[in-house]
């Protein structure tokens, strides 16, 4: 099953937001909260949040891509829209301003209109992350085979393999790309970035079905697997 290419796809940009506020004081003037660093949002401390106003066109349920930043290990981002939230362990890609792709495990129900987005630093930490933007887009984020901003044809000729997999799982894309793993329920299982021959170890996984999305530049492919 594949998402039409022209599911809608929102950004929220980090620096638009309308509202900031934290209880750790963080930068020179004392003031709580987060700062707009050019074209991202630094200065995130435990318990710093921003309010994002942002508009859905049409009405479904959406899953959400963050686009952070962070030298450390175990910083936890939240995304509130309404009464839904999802939390996930951000990777260390080792640079502040340079932000990564992770997708957040599982979706939000939408209404056509406005909306109000909530992005927390949850973590207990001092130092947190820097964000950029979180992209939504339509789908649950667990679909088989959702692809998102590239056509059927590409999809197609990317592969994971052995299927069903042990220890060992392959993605062809002819270079490294970074992924997330969730099991059936939806659940994150595994996050991270392929070795140079394109692989990835899935020993910690008990058997059964699962999807990996595999980030590709803009794209988003996930396909789905058996561990044996």
């Amino acid at each position: 099953m594949a998402l039409d290419p022209l599911a809608e796809s929102i950004t929220v940009q980090a620096e638009n937001f309308k509202e900031t506020g934290g209880t750790t004081f963080t930068y020179a003037d004392n003031a709580s909260g987060v700062r707009i660093n050019g074209t991202y949002v630094d200065y995130w401390n435990a318990d710093d949040y921003i309010l994002i106003d942002f508009n859905v066109t049409t009405a479904g349920n959406y899953f959400a891509t963050a686009f952070a930043g962070t030298t450390l290990d175990n910083r936890e981002i939240k995304i509130t829209i309404g009464t839904e939230s999802v939390t996930v362990v951000l990777p260390n890609n080792n640079d502040w301003t340079t932000t990564v792709e992770t997708v957040i495990p599982g979706h939000f129900s939408l209404s056509a209109g406005t909306h109000t987005m909530k992005i927390e630093a949850v973590g207990k930490q001092e130092w947190q992350f820097n964000v950029d933007k979180v992209v939504l887009t339509e789908g649950t984020g667990v679909d088989p085979d959702v692809t998102v901003g590239v056509d059927s044809e590409q999809a197609g000729e990317l592969s994971v393999y052995p299927n069903p997999a042990n220890d060992i799982l392959y993605i062809s894309a002819g270079a490294q790309v970074n992924y997330i793993v969730f099991n059936a329920m939806g659940q994150m299982s595994l996050i991270g970035k392929t070795l140079a021959d394109g692989s990835l170890n899935i020993s910690s996984l008990n058997s059964g079905i699962y999807f990996i999305h595999i980030l590709n530049g803009d794209n988003i492919i996930a396909k789905q697997f058996i561990k044996e």
